[in-house]
């Protein structure tokens, strides 16, 4: 079998790495009913982490700059907050009895939570993380608690907070300064008990017009007198051409809601019929049924859980969840792109939320360093300005939750010859489509190692950095003793950080290292894997001759090597694919790993993987 060899050019550099366009992905917040909320790639589909929280995660919101993602856990009675830098919880707060629905206010500083028993609200605080309101929701008969509230919208002024409240059939109006209900919302439709066991509610982007869905359409509400202008019942005949509809006197069991940003369409997901209704504002004109179907053992593989639908932030693609699924929906075609699988997903008020894009893309080479305790560990990082704007105050620091000891310093650079050109810890400004580049400076007071140890990247008014292992992460190990430092960058065919494998028979691509032994003697152990990713893919390693690229022994999914100090030795890999692999670099990527006996890391680098037809 022949093979194509790199030469490899043995020097140390830094550059811009091309896989930061996975910061172009959206991250999708899912609970599960195992106490989790699963994070998914809308790239590339796979699910790409979990994060522990309380016990039956319902709601979720997404912060208007990415930076927090809220959970209630709906039996316990409390909040998840999570950090989107880290992916961990930073606190728990306690809420209301049966903790429902979480909405955002649109300035990020304040959410309220839905409880349902008794129904009420409670205020959070998100500049202390506490409660301090909790405001009683009144029924529409004018005595006694709201019952079964469930679903909340807010308006894009924030001045007013919508609550579905299902078993009272009605709709709660809270004026936000005060924290206090100001009407309710009769939205009984056609004089019969129509609210079932969902409900959703979504205010246009106009701020004019709030939707209330229900089991079998929705009421349309004037937010100027908080009165129902129109209704619509999807049982009626109008909607008898539904394709594939199932026949039933519950017609749609609407569950979710949501607008275009554009305010010219209203996205209504039915649960029942497994499917979304569009309709065109602000006539309100009824446009078409999209039919999703799902990986399911429902009748017609329909999920008939189906919680939610939800727009990306740039408004292209519709998504919508149901029992252990989801789908993509393209918004200009109306068609299903993708059907995949979200394990564990269950129904949910709320249960799918997209986080915004961050135009600040940000690398790190090389992606590990290992060194004594009293040596500072240096790596090079650039932050990419995506946007056509300035954006200023641009800094790096390090996550709360950080290992204990470990300090970092960051310092801007001239990209020319990585020589520290700013003050150290001193936000920069960055131009519109331009960058920076910094030399960052990580201590460690003790002995400690951390894997894939992540950063904060922000500047003013944008969400921070979507944190994407092996392109923005570091693995860090300091010790008391001489430790083998190994410090390695990677090279593919295109030069553009992306190795491209031919979907045909056996072949298979190849790229190849150059490493430098920085640090002391030691025998380590090159491996390849996909980060814990399941690919269709399979990768084998060898040293080289750093002059032919050729190996020096048959490749192998791992292999022993003896790294003298200051030796620069050279590797191929070769990739192989039993299967499409898309391109999505924040998760399709193959991490080349130099680990000692014991599994600590002594130094790692990652490239992207695709296939071609």
């Amino acid at each position: 079998m022949s093979r194509t060899f790199l030469p490899v050019i043995v020097c140390l550099f830094w550059a811009g790495l091309s896989a930061s366009t996975s910061a172009q992905a959206y991250y999708a917040y899912i609970p599960t009913d195992l106490a989790s909320v699963s994070i998914v790639d809308t790239v590339s589909h796979q699910v790409i982490g979990t994060v522990p929280v309380g016990n039956r995660p319902l709601g979720v919101a997404v912060s208007p700059d990415g930076s927090t993602v809220l959970i209630t856990n709906n039996t316990d009675g409390t909040v998840s907050v999570i950090d989107t830098a880290t992916e961990t919880v930073s606190k728990t707060i306690t809420v209301g009895s049966l903790a429902n629905a979480v909405v955002f206010a649109p300035d990020g500083a304040h959410a309220y939570v839905v409880n349902g028993g008794p129904s009420t609200v409670s205020v959070i605080d998100l500049s202390t993380d506490t409660v301090t309101a909790t405001v009683r929701l009144i029924s529409r008969y004018g005595s006694g608690a709201a019952e079964g509230s469930e679903a909340a919208a807010i308006s894009p002024d924030g001045t007013h907070l919508y609550v579905d409240n299902v078993n009272d059939e009605s709709v709660s109006v809270i004026d936000t300064a005060t924290n206090k209900q100001v009407a309710a919302v009769n939205v009984h439709i056609n004089g019969e008990m129509t609210f079932g066991d969902y409900a959703a509610i979504g205010v246009s982007p106009d701020g004019t017009t709030v939707f209330a869905s229900d089991a079998t359409g929705f009421s349309v509400i004037s937010t100027a007198t908080n009165t129902v202008s129109q209704v619509f019942d999807l049982t009626t005949p109008m909607f008898a051409d539904v394709p594939g509809a199932i026949s039933s006197p519950m017609g749609a069991s609407l569950s979710g809601v949501t607008f275009s940003p554009d305010g010219k369409h209203a996205y209504a997901n039915s649960s029942l019929q497994g499917g979304v209704y569009v309709f065109s504002l602000p006539d309100l004109t009824y446009e078409r049924f999209i039919k999703v179907t799902y990986f399911s053992n429902e009748p017609n593989g329909i999920s008939l859980g189906d919680a939610l639908v939800a727009l990306a932030p740039d408004g292209k693609k519709l998504f919508n969840v149901g029992f252990g699924a989801a789908t993509e929906i393209d918004v200009a075609t109306g068609l299903v792109e993708a059907a995949f699988p979200v394990p564990n997903a269950t129904i949910a008020l709320g249960a799918f939320a997209v986080t915004p894009t961050s135009p600040i893309v940000s690398a790190i080479l090389p992606g590990g360093r290992s060194v004594t305790t009293s040596t500072t560990a240096t790596v090079f990082s650039t932050l990419l300005n995506t946007s056509s704007t300035v954006l200023a105050n641009c800094s790096i620091a390090l996550p709360s939750g950080t290992v204990d000891g470990i300090t970092m310093h960051y310092q801007s650079t001239d990209p020319a010859t990585n020589l520290p050109v700013g003050q150290q810890d001193v936000p920069v400004t960055i131009p519109a489509n331009g960058a920076s580049t910094f030399v960052l400076s990580f201590r460690g007071a003790t002995a400690l190692s951390t894997l894939t140890q992540q950063l904060v990247y922000s500047c003013s008014g944008t969400p921070t950095t979507t944190v994407v292992t092996g392109v923005n992460t570091v693995d860090l190990l300091f010790s008391a003793s001489p430790v083998t430092d190994i410090i390695a960058l990677s090279a593919t065919l295109s030069g553009d950080g992306i190795v491209t494998v031919p979907l045909s028979g056996s072949a298979e691509a190849p790229f190849t290292l150059a490493t430098y032994n920085n640090g002391a003697a030691g025998l380590i152990i090159a491996s390849v894997d996909t980060g814990g990713v399941v690919l269709p893919v399979t990768a084998t390693i060898c040293q080289s001759d750093p002059v032919t690229a050729q190996c020096l022994a048959p490749a192998a999914s791992s292999i022993s090597v003896g790294f003298p100090a200051n030796s620069i030795p050279t590797f191929s890999v070769f990739v192989k694919a039993s299967g499409s692999v898309p391109f999505a670099p924040a998760s399709s990527r193959l991490f080349v790993r130099f680990n000692d006996s014991s599994g600590v890391s002594h130094g790692v680098t990652s490239v992207a993987v695709q296939t071609s037809n």
